[in-house]
């Protein structure tokens, strides 16, 4: 894993655990995906919702 975020560019971060607001970006982001992508459009199969949600996020 830490392979992966090094070639992405990514540096990981630790929070405390059970401790939200701490990490209040990445809990913000988390509800935007539940609001915006996963549940406010209907989609007939998971698959659907994954493949979608790439655009969602402009990657």
């Amino acid at each position: 894993m830490a392979r992966h975020l090094r070639r992405a560019g990514i540096t990981p971060k630790r929070t405390r655990p059970y401790r939200p607001q701490t990490n209040g970006k990445i809990e913000r982001f988390h509800r935007t995906l539940v609001d915006g992508w996963a549940f406010k459009k209907f989609y007939n199969f998971e698959s659907a919702r994954l493949a979608a949600l790439p655009a969602w996020i402009h990657l």
